[in-house]
Formats: structure tokens, C-alpha cells, sequence
């Protein structure tokens, strides 16, 4: 009873090295330092693979997860508002990495209510209502930027062959 007990107090701390290890880890140290997602992914997958402990598997798999270690401080002075004028304008879109009533977003500009192009990424505090904190500047995705592009594309494609047909 004692020696299970022991090894639920022990995971823990185990996974708390293994992720402060992996941090330090020299390609995923350069990922951070170069603020990329992508790479810093990579660099965690390639670790998981060779990975020899659970613990390790844990921390590597939890560390994918997040985006906490990007996590620097807002450099811009950014406008107190987050305003849309007929779902034109700025918005907050998407929660994940949730922490301690912290959560990482993305700022987007919006037209008509549709996230058109993805500005930065933020780990925020909602203060009150739709107000928030901005406590620190993250990565977010690169195919973000992609996909809103793709999207209004295939769109402008499709009415651009309807239209070419007479049916528009």
C-alpha cells in the first residue's frame, strides 16, 4: 500500500523534471528562441520517439499541448477594445491551453462575423463580460493563415465558374 502510494507522490515531480528537461533540450530551445510552432513540435515528436519512461511520454505529450513556454510578454501597446461594427472589426476567437482561469486565443479581423485573417496569438484574463487581460504573446499555427485563405478562395472560385456558366 505504501509503495503505491509513494509512486502517485513521485509521477508528479517525475513529469515536472521530464518537462524541464525537455525545455532545455538543445533544437527545442531553439524553437522557442525563434518563436516557431512548428519546429517546436517537431523537435518534441522526435523526442517522444526515443523517449525510454512514462514519465517522459507524459511530460513530451503534455508540452505538444501547450503553448505556455512561448509565452512572452506584449510588446506592442495593443488598443483597449475588441470592437465590431456589424461583425466587421477585431475579435478574440478560440480558447485552449487552459490554466489557472488563463486561457490562450487568437485576435482575428472579421467581416461579417467570419475570421478573415489571423493577427497574434494571446494567452488573456477574462476580467469581466467580453474584457480581457493580456498577459503574454504566443505562436499560434501557421496553416491558420492558410486556411483563411483557402476558404474565401474556394469560394471566389466556385462564384467565379458559376457566374462563368450564367448561373450567377
Amino acid at each position: 500500500m505504501e509503495l503505491s502510494v509513494q509512486s502517485e507522490v513521485s509521477a508528479p515531480d517525475a513529469i515536472e523534471e521530464a518537462m524541464a528537461r525537455a525545455l532545455v533540450e538543445p533544437s527545442v530551445a531553439t524553437a522557442i528562441a525563434a518563436f516557431d510552432l512548428r519546429r517546436y513540435r517537431t523537435a518534441l515528436t522526435a523526442l517522444l520517439a526515443t523517449a525510454a519512461d512514462e514519465p517522459t511520454r507524459t511530460a513530451l505529450r503534455r508540452l505538444q499541448n501547450t503553448l505556455r513556454p512561448f509565452a512572452r510578454s506584449v510588446k506592442r501597446r495593443l488598443p483597449l477594445w475588441l470592437v465590431t461594427w456589424g461583425g466587421c472589426g477585431f475579435r478574440l476567437i478560440g480558447e485552449h491551453d487552459r490554466l489557472a482561469g488563463t486561457h490562450a486565443t487568437i485576435r482575428w479581423f472579421t467581416l461579417a462575423f467570419l475570421p478573415i485573417w489571423p493577427l497574434r496569438g494571446y494567452i488573456v484574463r477574462e476580467t469581466s463580460g467580453y474584457q480581457y487581460q493580456f498577459l503574454a504573446e504566443v505562436p499560434f499555427d501557421p496553416r491558420l493563415r492558410l486556411a483563411s485563405i483557402a476558404v474565401p478562395a474556394a469560394v471566389a472560385l466556385v462564384w467565379l465558374v458559376l457566374r462563368a456558366k450564367g448561373a450567377v
